[in-house]
């Protein structure tokens, strides 16, 4: 089985490097094929293009390209709105062939790593999530569609049950919304009704209505709907809402660090907890897991008991000298018996103890339940309570390693410092509940476009730094600015108004000798020329 494993491994690498040398070759062929409808306008190139991007999304982040696989399904759905005509966006297929050409200038030259890799099943939670909406009413629709666009829900619109029926029998939506007054007298909660348990069992729904009466909110319980808002729609509720209702779709991807002087041992286990949607790294002696520990992060170590020249017990004793290592899970694996051995180990820096011989079945969930336990006890610590993004303090200690981890490995890493313009205006005008609001929009975008591994915090108020290693300026500041676009887009809703606000951005690149707090003055002061140079724009510095 090990070797089996082994091959396995040799085999993904060999498909990921020639995935990785078609990609230049895909660009292309998306540049070609809109070029085509650019110039006949024949609708046949169109859907070529949406096939290609289509492709795309699937296949790039079942190889790692997750940037990648996103651009690819934005302009999927960008093809869509243009072929069935409620948005018409030429230019915003021309910007995210753009943003694709500069990205794959870096991902074309780096292949992902084979011992650390998220399988397929995780790279869905970082496109787009499908939300099927019933409405007859084109305006509403078409808004909602613009709207929960930059926030990563991809809105299929079906004017008729006919229709959505349809669709529902091709491809289940993590969510459906439906109007409750449709046309020809037709009511949206009694399709919601007929829907069948099967389906209802795992499809949140979500009624809209003109209505907040007792009467009408409980015509959409009993049509078992799981949430009720009164129009006009305030898309920072519907987004809040739609993340707690499908947020059960995503699959949790836990970082494990296998520790075993056996190769054969580890990667077993290793293929196991990747069978189960983790991501792993193996290290074979405990000189490695030291060097491995500090760039790789884990969530969870399994440390096997006995190992030569420095044994498990030893390796946790040194593990709980580092500050930033303290809490981390370390679960012993061994065939030792003896409880009063186990208790020692225990004792000593570990958490847990797993005796082998192991099911591989109960060691995944083992490993699950207890990363999931240190996943929340960290995030309570380290995070912000009102966007769940890292708080100041964390924030900057997470700086600092990258910064330190850029300079050891001679790789780049871009820090940005983002502001909402005007934020006190917003607060003053329309209170602070909806200054709230915005802030958790803009949380919420950012952690939707940027990649799984650059770094958000909430600085402070209305302030979010940025962390993105392995990219330079010019690539940073093409993300963050179309950040800055599709936030200035949201349209926010305090009582019977509506308003839009902007934000603008310092991006600097850290030098081989600066300290974190060095890169946050410098990007600082770019934000600073930002808001003086008119605001509403990304500015390096």
């Amino acid at each position: 089985m090990a070797s089996s494993f082994l091959d396995s491994s040799e085999r993904i690498r060999e498909l990921r490097e020639a995935y990785t040398s078609q990609l230049a070759s895909k660009y292309e062929r998306l540049e070609a094929t809109l070029t085509d409808f650019v110039n006949d306008q024949d609708v046949t190139h169109l859907r070529e293009l949406g096939r290609q991007a289509h492709k795309l999304a699937g296949s790039a982040g079942s190889y790692g390209y997750f940037e990648v696989s996103r651009l690819g399904a934005l302009m999927d759905v960008a093809v869509s709105d243009l072929i069935s005509g409620e948005q018409g966006d030429l230019s915003a297929l021309h910007r995210l062939l753009g943003l694709l050409r500069d990205e794959l200038r870096t991902v074309g030259q780096v292949i992902p790593s084979a011992t650390a890799r998220v399988p397929a099943a995780s790279a869905a939670a970082r496109g787009l999530t499908r939300v099927a909406l019933l409405e007859d009413d084109v305006d509403t629709a078409t808004l909602l569609t613009e709207q929960l666009l930059p926030f990563g829900f991809s809105l299929q619109c079906h004017e008729t049950p006919e229709a959505l029926h349809r669709a529902l029998d091709a491809e289940r939506p993590s969510a459906l919304i439906v109007d409750v007054e449709l046309w020809q007298g037709v009511r949206g909660t009694t399709v919601a009704a007929e829907l069948s348990p099967e389906l209802r069992d795992v499809v949140p729904v979500v009624v809209l209505s003109t209505h907040d009466d007792l009467d009408s909110r409980l015509e959409a319980v009993r049509a078992g709907a799981e949430a009720y808002l009164t129009k006009p729609v305030n898309v920072d509720e519907l987004v809040e809402l739609l993340d707690r209702l499908t947020a059960s779709t995503h699959q949790e991807v836990y970082r494990v660090l296998v520790i075993d002087d056996s190769r054969s041992t580890s990667q077993l286990y290793a293929a196991a907890l990747e069978e189960g949607g983790m991501i792993t790294r193996i290290a074979n002696s405990a000189r490695e897991a030291m060097r491995v520990l500090l760039d790789f992060s884990p969530e969870i170590i399994l440390l096997d008991l006995y190992m030569p020249e420095i044994s498990g017990v030893e390796l946790a004793q040194v593990i709980r000298q580092y500050p930033s290592l303290l809490a981390i899970p370390i679960v012993f694996i061994s065939a030792e018996a003896d409880e009063a051995v186990q208790t020692r180990a225990l004792g000593r820096g570990g958490d847990g103890f797993l005796t082998k011989p192991l099911d591989l079945a109960t060691l995944t969930d083992q490993v699950r339940i207890r990363a999931q336990r240190y996943r929340q006890l960290r995030d309570s610590m380290q995070r912000d309570s009102l966007t769940g993004l890292l708080n100041h303090r964390n924030a900057k200690e997470f700086l600092d390693a990258e910064v330190s981890r850029a300079q050891r490995s001679n790789s780049p890493v871009t820090v940005a410092m983002l502001d909402i313009d005007h934020f006190k205006t917003i607060n003053d005008t329309h209170g602070h509940p909806e200054g709230d609001r915005v802030i958790k929009s803009l949380a919420r975008i950012l952690t939707q476009r940027l990649r799984r591994s650059d770094i958000i915090g909430r600085y402070g108020g209305e302030e979010f730094i940025v962390i993105m290693p392995d990219t330079g300026v010019r690539q940073a500041v093409s993300v963050l600015d179309a950040v800055r676009d599709s936030f200035s887009t949201v349209s926010h809703q305090a009582g019977t108004e509506s308003f839009t606000c902007s934000l603008s951005g310092g991006v600097v690149e850290a030098s081989a000798t600066e300290s974190g707090s060095e890169v946050i003055a410098r990007a600082d002061e770019a934000l600073y020329e930002a808001k003086r140079s008119g605001r509403n724009r990304i500015i390096s510095g």
